[in-house]
């Protein structure tokens, strides 16, 4: 199935066929397929530069191998467990004087 296809099917229960006015081209929306490094592959196959890296949230580009990694040996472990867990505060390197330096925000409608 193409973007154009699902694009159709979504605009058919989701309000103009995407959950935020941003995920919108004309005249349709693209649907990746993969990510890695700083680009995004469509279904089609074409091939964007991705500036948003999710959102910010991607500093070091989809798939790096040592997030990949961590996250590989995390998941043998459990995740969400809902208690505390020998990760939780585990930020030694984050204090409140270094988080000044950064600006929180959510944008959005």
């Amino acid at each position: 199935m193409v973007s154009e296809e699902l694009y159709q099917r979504a605009i058919k229960v989701i309000p103009v066929g995407v959950t935020r006015s941003f995920r919108f081209f004309d005249p349709y929306p693209f649907y990746a397929q993969k990510a890695h490094g700083s680009e995004l592959v469509d279904l089609e196959g074409k091939t964007y530069s991705d500036y948003w890296m999710g959102h910010g949230a991607l500093v070091l580009g989809h798939l790096h191998p040592a997030i990949v990694d961590a996250t590989r040996e995390q998941l043998k472990l459990g995740f969400h467990f809902g208690v505390c867990q020998t990760r939780s505060g585990n930020s030694k390197d984050i204090s409140m004087e270094s988080l000044s330096r950064y600006t929180l925000a959510s944008m959005g409608r």
